[in-house]
């Protein structure tokens, strides 16, 4: 399995839509994902998938907010870190990690 995040990410009430597009590998037939989001120097997030992805999905969506209830994110650039970790009959390799730098958007 292999991933990434779409560039610009919705901003919504200092929430981030974070998605991207998947491919899977053949064997794999679900995944777990992670996505750990920073801004600047004092705001970051984290969110799973509360059940696993299919491998009939051609892409992935979680809500990120600040982990401190009194921040929010704000329009601009972010870092993101995110782990698919695949499952299956073809899934004997180490999980998927990746990092970019994001667009949020309002």
């Amino acid at each position: 399995m292999r991933s990434n995040l779409y560039d610009v990410l919705k901003l919504v009430d200092g929430v981030i839509q974070a998605g991207g597009p998947v491919e899977w590998d053949d064997g794999e037939s679900e995944a777990v994902l992670t996505v750990i989001i920073k801004q600047e120097a004092q705001i970051a997030g984290v969110a799973s998938t509360s059940s696993n992805l299919k491998s009939s999905e051609e892409a992935w969506s979680l809500d990120v907010e600040a982990a401190l209830s009194e921040m929010k994110f704000k329009p601009g650039t972010a870092y993101a870190t995110s782990l698919a970790c695949p499952l299956g009959e073809g899934a004997e390799g180490p999980p998927f990690q990746w990092s970019q730098e994001v667009q949020l958007e309002e």
